[in-house]
């Protein structure tokens, strides 16, 4: 996964809590992709040495930074944490480790069709569609407007079955809006999927 041009984030109580538990610590896939923020800490993730600046990342660091500390002697453990305030960005990060660790298959087209049926009748999207404006998320996961979510959705469900493409951004976006968590989600598509095998 990781790449010389992204920068690899840390956190540094997961790291501890590592090398406590297991003896070593290992870099984190949940970390990635523009997170924020650790969805079990709940702390700002860092993308560079504190002491040198130099960016964590395949160019920069051997894998064994973590336990090791920076090429400038900076022991990763010794960093300052800071406590993340922002609702949205925990709420993010929580919802990209329970796709992550989520080990089952949903199926496409009716994921889509919950999320259409959900777009449509939801009132909760309202909200945190004003809280996101308000708030002026910078890292929202989603580009779109409430009407041209509807309308991609329409599109990718008339591609039908073997040419739907699931777009992670678009699904994680929807998620994000309609439902208070990945677990809210699952059980809404359940019900979906229950309600087509009548």
């Amino acid at each position: 996964y990781v790449t010389r041009r992204k920068n690899i984030a840390i956190c540094p109580e997961c790291i501890k809590t590592d090398i406590e538990r297991l003896g070593y610590a290992y870099w984190k896939r949940s970390h990635q992709d523009e997170i924020k923020v650790c969805a079990i800490h709940n702390i700002k993730l860092i993308t560079k040495c504190p002491n040198c600046s130099l960016a964590f990342r395949a160019t920069n660091h051997f894998f064994d930074v973590l336990w090791n500390g920076c090429k400038c002697g900076m022991n990763i453990l010794e960093t300052e944490i800071h406590i993340n305030e922002c609702r949205l960005e925990l709420k993010r990060s929580k919802l990209y480790l329970d796709i992550l660790n989520y080990h089952s298959e949903v199926e496409c087209v009716a994921a889509y069709e919950s999320f259409l049926s959900a777009l449509s009748c939801n009132r909760r999207d309202k909200h945190m569609w004003n809280k996101v404006n308000e708030s002026r998320y910078e890292h929202v996961l989603f580009p779109w407007t409430k009407l041209s979510l509807s309308e991609e959705i329409k599109l990718q469900l008339q591609l039908g079955p073997e040419h739907l493409k699931i777009s992670f951004h678009l699904v994680t976006a929807l998620i994000f809006l309609l439902f208070k968590d990945f677990e809210e989600f699952i059980e809404y598509f359940t019900l979906t999927l229950h309600k087509k095998s009548l």
